[in-house]
C-alpha cells in the first residue's frame, strides 16, 4: 500500500479537509517516502528518526525539502532507557478544513518503515485509528505526545484504548541533542563500511568484439602483440586509450607506506565488511584510496575533457591495431572473426562508430560524481545498512575482531587502541562481554571513543 493509497482508501476525515501536518516516527526514513508525503502538500513535516540512522541519509531528506515549501522539523531520538533502536513506525496526520476552523487527526501504526519499500512493495501490517473515535482524554494525551515531540521534548509512553478492550501503545522517547550518538549501537549504525570496488574493467579502453570466439592458438600472435587484452572472454578484447599510471607515484600525500595501511589502522572487520565511524570517514575520506589514485584522477580528467582531435587520435590508434590484426589473418579467418565489406576489406566505419559510442559512454561515466569517487578510490564506502535482527551479529563480530586485535603483539588499529586504553577488555573476555561493556559504559567513554581516529 502506498501512502497515497492509504489516504485515498483508508482515511475518511470528510470532504474539504487537506493534510496540513505529518508527524513520522521511524528508524529508516528515506527520501522517496518523504516525496510521497509531500505530494499531499503538507505545511509541516515532523520527522523523528532513530539516532543511529546515518547522517548522509538524513541530508538526502533535507535536500528533498529544498524544492518544497513545506517545513521540516527533524529530531534524532533514542529509547528513553537503554541503547536500543527506535523501531516504532508511527504516522500521525493532522487535517484542516478549507475555513481553517476545524481539525481532524488520524494515526497509522504498523510494520511499515517510512520508505517506498514499506509503502508500496513489501507486505506490511497497518492499524488505522481516527482519533475522533477514541475517548477525549486519550486523544488529548496522544496529541500532547506528538506536540511535545514536535517541540523537541522528551515524551513518555502512552497507552490508549480503542473501544472497550482494544488498545495501542506508543513508546517513551528521548530527543538526542548531543553531536555524538546516544549509545554505542547508534554510533556504529551511523558508520561506514569499506569494500574493494572494481568498476567497469573496460573503462578507459576501447573494445574489439569479434564475430566468433578466437581459438587460443591465435590469441597471442594476432591480438596480444598489438596491445589487446582479453576482457573476460575470447570474443571480446580491450585496448587502453588512457593510462592509469602517474609520475607522482603511489604516495600523493607523502606519508610513506603508512598511507597504504589505512584500512588496518582505521577500520575494523565485521561480517558486512570493514567498518569505521562516520566521523573518521569524514576526516580521512580523501586518504582512503587505493594505489595509483592520482593516476586514476588524471585518466578521468583526460576522458572528461578530451577534445575532438584527441578523441580521433584515440580512435585512429585503435583502428591501426585492428587493421594490423586483420592483416595477419587469412581471407577465411577475416570473414569469421571480423565485419568485412563485400570486397573482403575491413568494415572500418563500423568499428569507428563502435569506438565513438564507447568514448561517449566513458565520458558520461567520467562526469558522474558517484562513479568517479569509486573509480578513484578503488573502494566503495556505503553507510551501514538498515539491519534488523542481523544487527546483533554485526555488533558481536565487530567486538570479536577488536578482541583479536588486542591480543596481537602490536596493536595498530586505532579503535582497538582506544578500547585498550580504557582497560575494559580482558584477555579472556568474550565478544558478548566486551559488547556489553561498550554499551554500558558509553556515557563514560563515548565522547573519547568516538574520537579514536584523532590520536
Amino acid at each position: 500500500m502506498t501512502f497515497s493509497a492509504y489516504i485515498d482508501n483508508g482515511v475518511h476525515v470528510g470532504s474539504g479537509f487537506r493534510l496540513c501536518r505529518a508527524t513520522i516516527i521511524g528508524p529508516y526514513p528515506t527520501p522517496d517516502f518523504i516525496k510521497q508525503v509531500l505530494d499531499w502538500r503538507p505545511e509541516e513535516v515532523i520527522l523523528a528518526v532513530d539516532d543511529g540512522w546515518p547522517q548522509e541519509r538524513i541530508d538526502d531528506i533535507w535536500r528533498v525539502f529544498a524544492a518544497h515549501e513545506a517545513e521540516l522539523i527533524l529530531w534524532r531520538v533514542a529509547p528513553a532507557v537503554g541503547n536500543g533502536l527506535v523501531h516504532a513506525k508511527l504516522y500521525c496526520l493532522e487535517w484542516v478544513n478549507a475555513a481553517n476552523n476545524r481539525r481532524r487527526h488520524t494515526l497509522l501504526a504498523g510494520s511499515a518503515n517510512a520508505s517506498s519499500q514499506g509503502f508500496g512493495i513489501h507486505a506490511e501490517a497497518f492499524v488505522h485509528v481516527d482519533l475522533a473515535n477514541i475517548a477525549l482524554s486519550n486523544k488529548k494525551e496522544v496529541l500532547q505526545y506528538f506536540g511535545d515531540l514536535a517541540q523537541g521534548e522528551d515524551v513518555n509512553e502512552r497507552q490508549f484504548y480503542i473501544g472497550d478492550k482494544s488498545w495501542l501503545s506508543i513508546p517513551a522517547l528521548r530527543v538526542v541533542r548531543t553531536p555524538w550518538p546516544n549509545g554505542f549501537d547508534a554510533w556504529i549504525r551511523r558508520g561506514r563500511l569499506c569494500h574493494s570496488y572494481q568498476p567497469d574493467p573496460t573503462f578507459g579502453r576501447l573494445v574489439l568484439r569479434l564475430k566468433e570466439p578466437m581459438p587460443q592458438g591465435l590469441l597471442g600472435t594476432n591480438l596480444g602483440n598489438f596491445g589487446f587484452g582479453v576482457a573476460g572472454e575470447t570474443q571480446a578484447f580491450t585496448r587502453p586509450y588512457v593510462s592509469y599510471a602517474s609520475d607522482a607515484g603511489d604516495d600523493r600525500n607523502e606519508r610513506g607506506n603508512e598511507r597504504q595501511n589505512w584500512r588496518q589502522r582505521y577500520f575494523t572487520e565485521t561480517v558486512y565488511g570493514y567498518w569505521t565511524s562516520a566521523e573518521c570517514f569524514k576526516q580521512f575520506e580523501d586518504e582512503f584510496v587505493a594505489p595509483h589514485a592520482e593516476g586514476r584522477e588524471l585518466a578521468l580528467d583526460a576522458i572528461r575533457y578530451a577534445d575532438r582531435t584527441t578523441r580521433l587520435t584515440w580512435i585512429d590508434d585503435f583502428m591501426r591495431s585492428i587493421e594490423n590484426v586483420f592483416e595477419t589473418l587469412t581471407a577465411e579467418q577475416r570473414k569469421t572473426y571480423f565485419h568485412v565489406r563485400s570486397n573482403g576489406m575491413l568494415d572500418a566505419e563500423k568499428y569507428r562508430q563502435q569506438a565513438e559510442a564507447k568514448l561517449d559512454r566513458d565520458r558520461g561515466k567520467a562526469r558522474d560524481d558517484y562513479f568517479c569517487k569509486r573509480f578513484t578510490s578503488g573502494f566503495a564506502f556505503p553507510p551501514v545498512p538498515a539491519l534488523g535482527s542481523e544487527f546483533e551479529d554485526f555488533a558481536l563480530d565487530l567486538s570479536a575482531n577488536l578482541l583479536a586485535k588486542l591480543q596481537a603483539r602490536r596493536v595498530n588499529n586505532k579503535l582497538a587502541t582506544a578500547v585498550r586504553d580504557y582497560q575494559i577488555a580482558e584477555p579472556d573476555m568474550s565478544p558478548e562481554e566486551l559488547l556489553g561493556h561498550l554499551r554500558d559504559r558509553w556515557g563514560e567513554i563515548g565522547v573519547d571513543l568516538a574520537r579514536f581516529f584523532a590520536d
